[in-house]
């Protein structure tokens, strides 16, 4: 096996166990029927495609998403690195709400367009295709618009899916400015302001774009195993390939900021940012079930804290964060188990390089008002934004940082 390419070999060997995991767990027919259901609703948060075509369904449609992407860098020959792999599980995770086999497509393409308009190889923008997929509900969004004939309303959908990917590299690259690296769904804000304009003109042209709510509730202990197969197959391949659990450059890692961009492959090896990933994924889900069960945007949550484990998260940064995460919930007028506070509490750790930097009290500061920012930013974009929580985190971070740098600066005159 090729030493370049052996994390994307393991990931598509997990992927692969989603799918089968998944038939076995519905059946053939009823994941066929459940994947068709899934690419035929609307995709706006909150969906659930566990409620909406299954448990197999959604794993299916989340392995084939991950192969998918996988294969784009093995095709492309790209070496699996920290971005890359946070990349790829963020879009398996929102392929469990949100993300499916048909509307990711489009937004590519206009990624690629990109790349051939700025005559740059598709390698430097591959990254940023599947990280701007967070705006793929848009493809469909458009059916039922009173202000679209329904006969225009998938190509008006395809269209815009297509500009949004044409203008998404250039606006990622100039928003990473604005929080300086201290939120690590950059993308997510990107998506946020182009979600925002697109929504505020619909609004503004007659036009709703109605709420959505669809989670499930019961729980599935197939999934639990499933989960925890994954974490633990991390866990042992990376025993495998560095030959031993590497507990001090596990500690040296846990001694970083995060800040974007710190890549945890490449400073301390695959294997130990493999054991960082599997910990993390096994922490978190644990803390999860203390409060609730796993459904569809739960994982994504889980899967996108374990893909950004190699790229910046670890417990020391991410503890203080979800800390004042579920302070704020405990004391706001939210319930604690409801489903935007939930994700709220997972998806705040974008804001870890706040803690590993300045330290906990501002990383519990930063979970603090990511709650609340989290629970009202999403009226803006009206959910066609999957990131919803990285749009939050990176105002979050540019309202905080201004402030803490100012802090720092006078205490140390």
């Amino acid at each position: 096996m090729n030493k370049n390419y052996r994390l994307h070999y393991l990931f598509i060997f997990i992927f692969l166990s989603f799918i089968v995991f998944g038939i076995v767990h519905d059946g053939l027919i009823n994941v066929v029927y459940g994947l068709g259901r899934i690419i035929k609703e609307p995709d706006i948060l909150i969906t659930d495609y566990f409620e909406v075509g299954g448990i197999g369904a959604t794993f299916v449609n989340a392995g084939l998403i991950g192969i998918i992407n996988t294969s784009i860098f093995l095709i492309l020959k790209a070496k699996a690195n920290g971005a890359i792999t946070a990349a790829i599980w963020t879009s398996v995770g929102f392929a469990m709400f949100g993300k499916n086999i048909v509307n990711i497509w489009p937004i590519m393409f206009g990624v690629w367009l990109y790349s051939k308009y700025k005559r740059e190889s598709f390698l430097n923008y591959a990254l940023i295709a599947i990280f701007s997929t967070n705006l793929s509900p848009t493809l469909i969004q458009f059916r039922g618009l009173e202000i679209v004939h329904p006969y225009f309303s998938m190509i008006l959908g395809i269209l815009i899916s297509m500009f949004i990917g044409f203008i998404f590299p250039p606006l990622a690259a100039y928003c990473l400015k604005f929080h300086q690296g201290y939120c690590l769904y950059n993308t997510g804000l990107t998506a946020g302001f182009i979600a925002t304009i697109l929504v505020s003109n619909v609004r503004a042209f007659g036009g709703d774009i109605p709420k959505r709510l669809l989670w499930y509730n019961n729980r599935d202990v197939g999934v639990e195993f499933i989960l925890l197969f994954t974490f633990l197959i991390m866990i042992l391949y990376s025993i495998k390939i560095g030959g031993k659990i590497k507990v001090d450059e596990l500690k040296e890692l846990n001694k970083t900021s995060g800040k974007l961009v710190t890549d945890f492959t490449v400073l301390y090896g695959e294997d130990v940012a493999l054991l960082n990933m599997g910990i993390m994924g096994i922490v978190y889900m644990s803390f999860t079930l203390l409060i609730s069960n796993l459904n569809g945007p739960i994982i994504g949550g889980l899967f996108t804290i374990v893909g950004f484990s190699a790229l910046g998260k670890h417990l020391n940064n991410t503890l203080p964060v979800v800390l004042g995460a579920a302070i704020s919930s405990y004391l706001n007028v939210h319930s604690l188990t409801s489903p935007a506070v939930l994700l709220a509490m997972l998806f705040c750790t974008t804001l870890a390089p706040i803690a590993g930097e300045f330290g906990p009290i501002w990383g519990m500061v930063a979970g603090f008002l990511h709650v609340s920012m989290a629970l009202s930013v999403g009226y803006l974009h009206a959910g066609l934004n999957l990131y919803n929580n990285g749009f939050a985190g990176g105002l979050v971070a540019m309202f905080l940082i201004p402030l803490i740098s100012a802090y720092r600066e006078r205490r140390n005159a």
